[in-house]
């Protein structure tokens, strides 16, 4: 298993747009691919700043195989998507945490 973190920053005046476009549609197309099991979408509070709310996305890849994939045959164009919506509203950033130890 792998965490899939995307870090979001969004403008406070598209942020309503951008929040209903990301549960009604990007969340479930990332899901759509396969590559992933399960997607959480946690508020940022913390990370607020000059105008902007932050989110964590936490999407968790089957495998490594499995985000590699994702990577490379789907990313480019929900990237590109996301981009072009919401052009100069939004910074994003990635990181990768493969899963050391569970408990339950």
């Amino acid at each position: 298993m792998v965490a899939y973190i995307v870090h979001v920053k969004i403008s406070e005046s598209a942020h309503e747009r951008w929040y209903d476009w990301m549960i009604d549609k990007h969340m479930g197309d990332l899901l759509n691919t396969g590559c992933f099991e399960d997607a959480r979408m946690y508020r940022d509070e913390a990370n607020d700043g000059d105008g902007r709310r932050a989110y964590r996305f936490v999407y968790l890849a089957k495998s490594q195989d499995e985000l590699q994939r994702y990577t490379h045959e789907f990313a480019p164009e929900l990237k590109r998507e996301h981009s072009e919506l919401f052009a100069g509203e939004v910074e994003a950033w990635r990181e990768i945490l493969p899963l050391v130890h569970l408990e339950s």
